[in-house]
This record gives C-alpha cells, structure tokens and sequence, in this order.
C-alpha cells in the first residue's frame, strides 16, 4: 500500500522478492509498443496468476509470461491507517520507506513509534521484509516522543523497536542487511538544471522470522 502522511509515503509489495520497482522484471523491454502497455497494466491486477502476453518487436513476435510484484497504491495518513490498511500489511511481503521517516518522526513522533510497532506485529508473514533508507545527516537525530526523552538516531530506535523480544521472550524479528552510514556520490560531469548534491544515507532491511 502506498501511503502518505505529512509529504510521506510508504509503498508495499504482496508478491515477494522483487521489491516495489517492476523495472528489475523486465530488463531493457519498455517501448512505445502497446504490447508493452498492456504487460504493465497487468500488473496492477489483483491475481496470483499473470496472463500471457505477446509483445510485438521490429524484429519478432515475443510470447511472456510476467512475474512482476503485485502492487497496491493507497493515498492515507499513515500515522493514522484504517482497518484496511492492516489487512493490507497482514498480506505484504516487504514495505519500504525510502526518505521518509524522519518526516514521520517530526510531524508526530509518538504515531510514528506507534506505526513501526504495527508493522513489526501485524506483518505476519514469515520473511516478510521493511526496508528502510534515509539521510544519515542531523536531520535523521530525531526526539522520538513528544515529552521526555533524549535525542537518538533513527537506526537505533528502529533496531531497537523491531528486534526487541515478545512478551515469550522470542525475537520474531531480524535485521539482514545493515549501513549506517553510506555516500552516494555524483557521477563526475553530471549536468542538470537544478543543483545536485552528494549525499550521505543509512539504510535497515528487517525480515520476520517466524
């Protein structure tokens, strides 16, 4: 489901693997053609089969089969989901948040601590993933609740929110891939209208376990 709440969004995938980019599916296919078009529209159905399709090309005619993700979009607070956005959590099989927690943590600190417990309970299959990426410069040295309380990196609190044991004492949690701190450097002789930046990110992929 993709969400918003305070310029932010989140965005889940119900068939695991792949992520929420279909781009990785289909390697350099995307064209004018209308063939092309429809294997896209096909993707935003609600199936757990995918239709055959056959994508017509200057040199032949392809018959393809997708295995894209199916994805669900959805325009929401997230800090406030309703009933159906935990159904769709309860299917998902990896939720990103690309750039957009800290925004959560300063529009509302203690909803946004509220919503990664939701997530780390109502996401119940067994290797379901939440990735999260975001800047790893002072504006992600966030004060987690309204009242109290010191301010802590986004990392620490989310590592120590998802991977804390249940009341059985079990983590149903683990964090499989790991950076607190990354750069992500513009290529030499880049040129575009607008100013661009280096940039420094962390990044968190959590996995349910059981």
């Amino acid at each position: 489901s993709s969400s918003s709440s305070s310029s932010s969004s989140c965005c889940s995938s119900n068939r695991g693997g792949r992520g929420s980019s279909s781009q990785g599916s289909l390697p350099g296919l995307f064209s004018k053609a209308d063939g092309y078009k429809k294997l896209v529209r096909s993707w935003f159905c609600d199936k757990t089969t995918f239709p055959t399709t056959t994508i017509s090309t200057k040199k032949k005619k392809k018959t393809m089969t997708t295995t894209a993700p199916i994805l669900h979009f959805e325009q929401l607070d997230v800090l406030h989901p309703t009933e159906k956005v935990f159904k769709l959590w309860k299917r998902a099989h990896l939720i990103t948040f690309c750039f957009v927690v800290a925004e959560l943590f300063k529009a509302d600190g203690d909803n946004t601590l509220l919503l990664f417990r939701r997530l780390r309970d109502q996401m119940s299959k067994r290797g379901a993933m939440i990735l999260v990426i975001e800047s790893a410069g002072t504006f992600s040295f966030v004060k987690p609740k309204k009242v109290g309380g010191q301010k802590q990196w986004i990392y620490c609190i989310l590592d120590r929110l998802l991977l804390e044991r249940n009341s059985e004492g079990v983590r149903t949690w683990e964090c499989v891939a790991k950076s607190d701190s990354e750069w992500f450097r513009l290529e030499k002789g880049l040129d575009y209208p607008l100013k661009l930046n280096n940039m420094r990110y962390f990044y968190r992929l959590y996995r349910r376990k059981q």
